[in-house]
């Protein structure tokens, strides 16, 4: 998000994260100020002073989507759950000139009494303005197809704010992203790139992957002798080892991203699940990015990130209706 907010001309002045791994390739990249601590432990006093006197103020917030997502059932328990409700806090007190919010559809599918309702309140009551909506990275240039709700809010009442629309043209297409990387194999050294590194696999997932047709193919054309029961008695699961087509944008990238067994994370032609490289490449990262951690570290960076390319597109909306 905020290399995206950088490329529409928005000037970073602090980032927060309770992760230092995260920091580190955030000062890395994008910008040395930061604060390593969690949310719940800031106040405005902390943060006045790396707000330039006059300065038209953005707060940017991804909060994390996790306790939100449909495929966790635990959501409900995490203490990370209602740090949405930390940044009403902040809003209440720095007044901010503008905000951006971002975070899975599943956010609004709760009462209005929910997470997302309650901030909802705390702007209506701080005196925002504010507009939501549902938008598909796909639409905005991203390679990859992905929802997520966006909520744009800015200081003021009754004032006619909106969503960026969606760009008319083709979609770009996974082809488009990583085509013309280097063949590699599962498990073996990078090549080109750091990053262009994919996962070593068990003889019996190599054998599924093999078996599965290029170009889009999943579990459905395996031998019995290659499925899980788990997905046979369900009926469902395809997407679970399923391989990415060329010409479509690729399906929502997680934390787990370059694994085989979590999402149709497959290469479209290589017997291997998708490389570090190519995930970042899917997400509209520059090669030149540098990531810090461990591979399984690098991937939820790059899984959790927002799109920078849908991030411009929304910061650079959000700055002329300033």
């Amino acid at each position: 998000m905020s290399r995206g907010l950088q490329r529409a001309g928005v000037r970073i002045v602090c980032g927060i994260d309770n992760d230092p791994t995260v920091l580190q390739t955030y000062k890395k990249n994008v910008h040395e100020r930061v604060i390593c601590q969690d949310i719940r432990q800031i106040t405005a006093a902390d943060l006045r002073p790396f707000i330039p006197p006059k300065a038209r103020l953005i707060i940017s917030v991804c909060a994390p989507c996790q306790p939100f997502s449909k495929v966790r059932k635990s959501g409900k328990r995490r203490r990370d759950r209602d740090l949405l409700l930390e940044v009403g806090r902040l809003v209440r007190s720095l007044r901010p000139h503008g905000l951006i919010i971002e975070n899975v559809p599943q956010i609004a599918r709760s009462k209005s009494r929910g997470i997302l309702g309650r901030f909802r309140t705390i702007l209506t009551s701080a005196g925002y303005t504010f507009t939501m909506g549902v938008l598909d990275a796909q639409h905005y240039g991203v390679p990859q197809s992905r929802s997520r709700i966006v909520l744009f809010a800015v200081r003021g009442v009754r004032r006619t704010i909106s969503l960026p629309s969606a760009r008319k043209g083709n979609l770009t297409t996974v082809r488009m992203a990583i085509a013309g990387l280097p063949r590699i194999r599962a498990g073996g050294p990078p090549v080109h790139h750091r990053l262009h590194v994919a996962a070593a696999l068990s003889v019996r997932n190599l054998q599924r992957i093999a078996a599965t047709p290029r170009d889009g193919g999943d579990s459905r054309d395996w031998p019995k002798s290659l499925r899980l029961r788990c997905h046979v008695d369900s009926g469902g699961f395809y997407d679970v080892y399923g391989r990415m087509r060329w010409d479509s944008p690729s399906p929502t990238l997680t934390t787990r991203c370059i694994s085989l067994s979590n999402g149709r994370f497959g290469h479209p032609t290589q017997q291997r699940a998708i490389s570090l490289l190519e995930a970042a490449l899917l997400q509209t990262f520059p090669k030149s990015y540098r990531f810090y951690g461990t591979r399984g570290e690098i991937a939820r960076q790059i899984g959790n990130a927002v799109p920078i390319k849908l991030a411009r597109v929304l910061a650079s909306s959000l700055v002329s209706q300033l």
